[in-house]
């Protein structure tokens, strides 16, 4: 409805209990099937591209349940254009934390979705000896059923530490909160926004965006988009608080 449905929000209004499908049980239900589909369709993507490569990463949720988080990194034919893509796999619980139970749980996966394993060419984890070691890493264990799927030391696991380590530096870690804490103010209540939107306006006309992006808590790769329209939207920022 916030997307201007006013479909729905007719029958919202309108209908029975019973007919507007709002239950916990029924929403879960949805998102389900949602998931089933998009699912099916990217395994299809990933099949009829031929080769792929699988990327993985293990990580505690917050109900403390070790995870392993799967996807794949392929390249897709769209409007008879080659377009390189990644795409979310699913989470597998993890009950062995070995290189071979670890590799077992990715392969397990794959074959439970309908991926083509033999098409396997790469492997991207990070740097740890369970993930990357010579002889009984997860990358060993699959080579063993797959022999030209080559290992390659995760760029972006890179990447994420030495901006881990970036933050340091001083300057780079009270920019960051500065960021952060005015994104927070001027986001908190609906009239701050409208007087940044408004001064936005006044200001640059020529300038799409009307609002600051707040950090991303979860995705670090999407931190950029906060910093460019920081970095674009400074004056009427500035003018605003002022």
């Amino acid at each position: 409805m916030d997307a201007g449905d006013e479909s729905l929000k007719e029958h919202f209004l309108e209908c029975g209990r019973n007919a507007a499908y709002t239950s916990v049980r029924i929403q879960n239900e949805v998102i389900d099937s949602i998931g089933v589909l998009t699912g099916k369709k990217i395994v299809a993507e990933v099949n009829a591209s031929r080769f792929f490569s699988v990327l993985a990463d293990e990580t505690t949720d917050i109900s403390k349940i070790d995870q392993l988080t799967i996807r794949f990194r392929y390249v897709a034919l769209f409007d008879g254009q080659q377009v390189l893509r990644e795409n979310f796999l699913s989470f597998s619980a993890v009950t062995d934390e070995t290189g071979a139970g670890l590799a077992a749980t990715i392969t397990r996966a794959l074959h439970e979705e309908g991926v083509f394993v033999a098409n396997m060419r790469g492997q991207g984890y990070d740097g740890c000896s369970s993930m990357r070691g010579k002889y009984k890493s997860v990358q060993a264990e699959i080579k063993k059923i797959v022999s030209k799927a080559l290992y390659f030391h995760c760029a972006s696991h890179c990447l994420n530490l030495a901006l881990a380590h970036s933050i340091d530096d001083t300057r780079i870690r009270l920019t960051v909160g500065t960021i952060a804490s005015t994104c927070s103010l001027m986001s908190a209540y609906p009239c701050r926004v409208k007087l940044l939107q408004d001064t936005v306006e006044a200001m640059m006309p020529e300038v799409k965006a009307r609002r600051l992006k707040p950090l991303c808590a979860t995705r670090w790769v999407e931190r950029h988009k906060a910093f460019i329209s920081f970095k674009e939207l400074l004056s009427p920022t500035s003018d605003t608080y002022i």
